[in-house]
């Protein structure tokens, strides 16, 4: 930390001639020195300028010099308040590395000019002119250390309890100590690498403290233990033994590489024979002990069955695949022509009409854009490629991100006891998040129940478990209402959650970056039941993509929303982009409010606000649908402006192509729209008419007009309060 005093004085101007001059600051920031220049004027203090107060004769020189002060530190502020400046910082310095104020020194009023980074030279500052007289300049650099530090990296030492991570520190002043969570892990250091044991399975802050009582603290993530739950083994059966590959639902960082063993022994308390291959060919009928292994040695296991004696034809799994509509990219499965299907816009084209530049799709974006796709699938393995035009391919991973999805609703509720039981009903309230309490919404349930009140459901009390419902009834005060098998003292708030539709199926997500893409590329998706490379059913292709530079006539559209919608799981955190070439045009409109008096009619308020009209050319039918889905959720944005869809959009097919124009009229989102507002109204104080803006019409002279009664004798009265009588 380093400072500069400056203190200014004014003086009688009975001497020429006058030169009011420059105030020059030299500064260093650590790697260069600055001229910090404030040219002294009696205009206005525009940039690299302060304004003058000038002497008078009589008054309190102090109060002249302190405004003076404050004069050349509101400027120098303004302008260079960023020099040197490195990040971070709080409070004044947020964001920047100069700060000058106005201090006193014994009753003098100076300016302090203070850095964070970087020092001052009072020997190169100076003042040029003879209006004020300048100085001196006192400056005040402080050895500057650097900051304390604390790093930390996992090793590969740990159990089933704790993990050893090395830590080295750096900065402030040696000795340190390092805390955590108020037990004190190391002390007398000298900041070299040194180990330490974390607990395992969540955030653990440390904090260190050097001699001086400065501290820092930082917070490592330690790898939880595994879960059993977090592994499926898939299991090929054949007519007398059985191919079992291990699958990871949910990868835990920290703990790879695993390991695996199938064991003969199902009471055996810790796996032999492991491996680090999750695949086990050829195994017999009979009942297994599975067991994984992390990095750190700590085991989990289950039991497993092998049976014999199937039909090797026969197949219980599931074949389901799907990629919805509306998002990013756009997929279809991809079989064989056949012209007896008739036209559609999965086969419109001719070969002809492909090779016609009008007539291609191309789901546009730039080269910056990063794009997340999801899927639906009852497969555990899949291929996904991305062919670029030059021939190369890149795989892309995907990763499961809900397993055996279905619908989860949450609404509050209230138990009540019925039989020995417990009743559910509902009374409005709110509506959360799946598994959280995060409000989405109000609950649309009072008196009655939802869908999903079947006998059989299952469904999550919070805070006192998981139940099939029973049964249902009715209540003439409660409405709607449903029974689970326990017990409820008396009428209790809570609040209940259910997962219904639930399918055989996974969901899962991919991204890629489309700086991958030099020009063009196409994505297939292939899916398979094992890792053997042997692909099941059609693939799925998704259409041409195409990188294009960024200019002014490429709208970017984004869209989300707050809750699940048209087969997309948005709780998943992904957000969609499209970009596309098109118009995004301000639609004003007009409202006005009027008060018609015995000889003119005088305006009351004006209010503009903004709509927005956006019009696409030359996209197909499976962009009109795509574009149709994006703009009707909540959270629709073009061009980075989130909108509202005022009515459904309008299409029109461009002659006898297999392209259409896309017109829709949006309002501006988040309750703000754009408006310009212009307003009279009375002055309940005064009893005249106040101001009302620029608009036209202005408000009349009312002093010598009595405004006392409309038509009907009624007293006039402006938004509602009485105006003030003339006599």
């Amino acid at each position: 930390m380093s400072t500069l005093r400056i203190r200014f004085r004014t003086q009688p101007l009975d001497f020429s001639p006058l030169t009011r001059g420059t105030v020059t600051v030299r500064f260093n920031d650590n790697s260069r020195d600055y001229d910090l220049v404030m040219h002294l004027t009696t205009g206005l203090a525009t940039t690299y300028r302060f304004q003058e107060v000038p002497w008078m004769g009589g008054a309190l020189e102090e109060g002249q010099h302190a405004q003076q002060c404050a004069n050349f530190a509101a400027s120098f502020n303004r302008d260079y308040s960023t020099i040197g400046a490195t990040g971070g910082g709080t409070g004044p310095f947020a964001g920047k590395n100069l700060f000058a104020t106005v201090v006193s020194d014994n009753g003098y009023p100076e300016v302090l000019i203070t850095a964070t980074n970087g020092t001052f030279d009072e020997s190169e500052c100076d003042y040029s002119g003879n209006v004020l007289v300048v100085g001196p300049f006192e400056d005040n650099n402080t050895p500057q250390s650097q900051p304390l530090s604390l790093s930390y990296g996992i090793t590969s030492t740990g159990n089933c309890n704790t993990i050893v991570y090395n830590l080295s520190a750096s900065g402030g002043s040696a000795p340190y100590s390092v805390s955590s969570e108020g037990a004190t892990l190391i002390s007398g250091w000298d900041g070299s690498t040194s180990p330490v044991s974390l607990s395992r399975g969540g955030l653990r802050q440390l904090t260190i403290t050097d001699s001086l009582g400065a501290t820092y603290s930082t917070t490592p993530n330690v790898p939880r233990n595994l879960a059993i739950g977090e592994f499926q083994e898939n299991i090929t059966q054949r007519e007398n033994d059985a191919d079992v590959t291990i699958q990871t639902l949910v990868s835990v960082a920290g703990t790879a590489p695993l390991e695996y063993a199938i064991n003969n022994d199902v009471g055996g308390v810790s796996g032999t024979d492991y491996q680090t291959s999750n695949s086990f060919p050829g195994i017999l009928p009979g009942q297994y002990k599975l067991w994984i292994k992390d990095k750190y040695g700590c085991e989990i296991s289950k039991i497993i069955n092998i049976s014999g004696n199937v039909n090797s034809d026969e197949t219980t799994t599931p074949l389901y695949f799907e990629f919805p509509e509306g998002q990013s990219l756009i997929a279809t499965e991809s079989v064989d022509f056949n012209e007896n299907k008739g036209k559609n816009y999965f086969n419109t084209m001719s070969v002809a009409q492909i090779s016609d530049t009008k007539y291609q799709m191309k789901l546009f974006f730039v080269n910056t854009d990063v794009i997340g796709a999801q899927f639906k699938s009852s497969y555990p393995y899949h291929y996904i490629t991305l062919h670029k035009c030059n021939g190369q391919k890149v795989d892309l991973p995907s990763i499961m991100i809900q397993e055996n999805l279905g619908v989860a609703e949450k609404f509050d509720c209230v138990l009540f006891p019925i039989n020995g039981q417990t009743g559910v009903y509902f009374n409005g309230g709110n509506e959360y998040a799946a598994s959280s309490t995060d409000v989405i919404g109000d609950s649309p349930y009072n008196k009655t129940t939802p869908p999903w009140n079947n006998v059989g459901q299952v469904v999550s009390i919070e805070g006192v478990g998981s139940f099939e419902i029973l049964s249902s009834g009715y209540d003439e005060n409660r409405g709607g209402y449903f029974v689970v098998d326990t017990i409820t003292a008396a009428e209790t708030p809570s609040k209940v959650q259910a997962i219904y539709n639930a399918q055989e199926y996974n969901l899962f997500e991919f991204y890629f970056s489309a700086s991958l893409i030099d020009e063009k590329a196409v994505i297939t998706i292939e899916k398979a039941f094992s890792n053997d490379g042997n692909v099941e059913g059609n693939p799925w292709v998704v259409e041409n993509i195409s990188i294009v530079p960024f200019n002014e006539n490429l709208l970017t559209f984004e869209w989300f929303d707050s809750k699940n919608k048209g087969g997309i799981v948005f709780q998943s955190g992904i957000v969609f982009k499209k970009r596309c070439f098109g118009e995004f045009n301000p639609m004003w409109s007009d409202e006005a409010e009027t008060y018609k008096g015995d000889s003119a009619e005088y305006s009351l308020k004006q209010t503009s606000y903004t709509d927005f009209e956006i019009l696409v050319e030359g996209i197909n039918q499976k962009e009109i649908t795509q574009l149709n889905i994006a703009s009707g959720l909540d959270g629709f944005k073009c061009n980075g402006l989130l909108l509202v869809r005022k009515k459904p959009p309008e299409t029109k097919r461009l002659g006898k192509s297999n392209l259409y124009t896309w017109k829709c009229e949006f309002a501006h989102g988040q309750n703000n729209l754009a408006i310009k507002q212009d307003e009279i109204v009375l002055n309940v104080g005064t009893g005249v008419v106040g101001g009302g803006g620029s608009g036209t019409n202005p408000a009349p002279d009312l002093s010598g007009i009595q405004l006392y009664k409309d038509t009907d004798g009624n007293l006039i009265t402006f938004n509602g309060k009485l105006g003030k009588v003339i006599a």
